[in-house]
C-alpha cells in the first residue's frame, strides 16, 4: 500500500474528486475509496480514467463512520445512506440509465429511486438486510461462512453467527426478523469494528504498514489484535508470517487465533502448514478456530495437510442434531480437501455421502466439492 496514495472519494455517480478539484470518471465500478499508483494514472482526452481493477487498490473500510451510523440506526437520512452503500456494494446497480435491484428496474434518477424506497418498505427492508449482511461479512462480524466454489451470489451460501444461528441467507433473514435484539447486536458490532479499524488506519496508510501492524499484534485489546491479523492477511506480506504463527500459540484468545489462521491462509506461505496442522489436531473447544485452520490449509494447498484433515473427520459422528459449529468444521475440512484435490479423500467423501443424508448441508458441500474439484457424482 505504500506505493499508493488516496486521490479522492468516488461519488454515487461514479466521479472521483481530488484535492485540486479535478473530477475523474471511473468506468464500471461502484467503489467508494480509491488508491492509484501514480504511474498507472492515465488520462484519455480530458479527464477520463479507464483502468482495470488491478491498477488500483480499494480500501473497503473507508466508509464514512457517520454515514454508517445513520444507516444502521435508522436516522432521517437512512434512505440516502442506503442508496449510497447499496451502490458501493453493487447491491443497487446502475445499468445504462436505470438504477436496478436484482434484475428489477427501479428508477432512472435518484429522486425517483428515493421515492420508490419510501413507498415500498418491504423492498427497502430487503435491501437494508442485504447491505447489513455484506457489512457484517466484510467486517468479519459474521462468524465463518461456507462459500460455494461456483456461485453468482455475492453472499455466502451458509452463514454462522456465534452460537445464535446458522443457515442459508434466506433462513437467516427470517431468524433475524424474529430476533430483533440479535439484529441490533450485529449492527452494533459493525460500528465497533469500523471504529477499531479507524484506530489502526494510521498504520494501514503508512510506508511501513506491515511493520506497524506487526507491532500492533501486541496490543492489549483482543479485538484490536483480531483486526490487525485480518489486515495483515489482506496485505499479504510474507514478513507477517512469523508473528501470525506466534499469535496462533496464545490459546487464551480464540478470536485472535481464528483470524491469524485466516490471515496465514490468505498469505499462503508454506511455513504456516505445520502450525496450522497443530491447531487442527489440538483438542480445542472452539470449532470455529479449527475451521479457519482447515480453510487456511486448503488455500495453501500443501499435501502435508491431507492426512491430518482426513483424520479429523469421522463420518460416524455425522447426525441430524450436530452442533452448528461442528457442522461448520466438517464443511471447512471437506472444502479444504477439495482444494487439495488429493484422491486419498475420495473414500472419505463416499462414506460421508452414505451417512449424511439427514444433514443436508454436509451432503451438499461434499457433493459440491466432488463436482467441482474431482468432477465426480456419487
Amino acid at each position: 500500500m505504500s506505493n499508493y496514495k488516496q486521490i479522492g472519494v468516488l461519488t454515487l455517480e461514479g466521479k472521483v474528486t481530488v484535492s485540486d478539484n479535478m473530477v475523474f470518471h471511473l468506468k464500471g465500478n461502484g467503489y467508494q475509496s480509491l488508491y492509484l499508483n501514480e504511474q498507472n494514472l492515465r488520462l484519455e482526452g480530458s479527464d477520463i480514467i479507464n483502468l482495470s481493477k488491478t491498477n488500483f487498490f480499494f480500501d473497503d473500510h473507508h466508509i464514512d463512520l457517520n454515514l454508517l451510523k445513520e444507516f444502521l440506526n435508522g436516522g432521517k437520512n437512512r434512505i440516502d445512506c442506503m442508496i449510497s452503500l447499496g451502490y458501493d456494494f453493487q447491491i443497487i446497480k446502475k445499468v445504462s440509465s436505470w438504477y436496478m435491484y436484482d434484475k428489477t428496474r427501479l428508477a432512472s434518477n435518484i429522486r425517483a429511486l428515493k421515492q420508490i424506497l419510501v413507498d415500498n418498505p418491504d423492498l427497502t427492508n430487503e435491501i437494508e438486510f442485504n447491505i447489513i449482511m455484506r457489512l457484517a461479512k466484510d467486517y468479519c462480524v459474521l462468524n465463518n461462512c461456507y462459500e460455494p466454489q461456483v456461485s453468482d451470489s455475492p453472499f455466502p451460501l451458509y452463514i454462522y453467527y456465534d452460537n445464535h444461528f446458522s443457515g442459508p441467507i434466506e433462513e437467516v433473514k427470517i431468524l433475524l426478523e424474529d430476533n430483533p435484539d440479535t439484529y441490533q447486536e450485529i449492527k452494533e458490532k459493525i460500528v465497533k469494528a469500523r471504529c477499531i479499524i479507524d484506530d489502526i488506519k494510521t498504520a494501514l496508510c503508512s510506508d511501513n504498514a506491515t511493520d506497524q501492524l506487526i507491532n500492533s499484534l501486541k496490543n492489549d485489546k483482543e479485538e484490536v489484535r483480531k483486526y490487525v491479523a485480518i489486515e495483515l492477511g489482506r496485505i499479504g506480506d510474507n514478513k507477517a508470517v512469523g508473528p501470525l504463527i506466534d499469535a496462533l500459540t496464545n490459546l487464551e484468545y480464540s478470536s485472535v487465533i481464528k483470524w491469524a489462521a485466516w490471515a496465514l491462509g490468505e498469505i499462503g506461505n508454506e511455513q504456516a502448514v505445520e502450525p496450522l496442522i497443530w491447531i487442527l489436531e489440538k483438542d480445542y473447544d472452539d470449532f470455529s478456530v479449527r475451521s479457519q485452520a482447515a480453510r487456511a490449509l486448503g488455500k495453501i494447498k500443501d499435501k502435508r495437510a491431507v492426512e491430518p484433515l482426513i483424520a479429523t473427520i469421522d463420518p460416524e459422528l455425522i447426525h441430524d442434531y450436530m452442533d452448528e459449529l461442528e457442522i461448520e468444521y466438517f464443511n471447512s475440512a471437506i472444502i479444504a480437501l477439495g482444494e487439495l484435490r488429493d484422491k486419498r479423500a475420495l473414500e472419505l467423501f463416499k462414506a460421508i455421502l452414505d451417512i449424511s443424508e439427514n444433514v443436508d448441508v454436509i451432503a451438499d458441500v461434499t457433493q459440491d466439492v466432488l463436482d467441482n474439484s474431482f468432477k465426480i457424482e456419487y
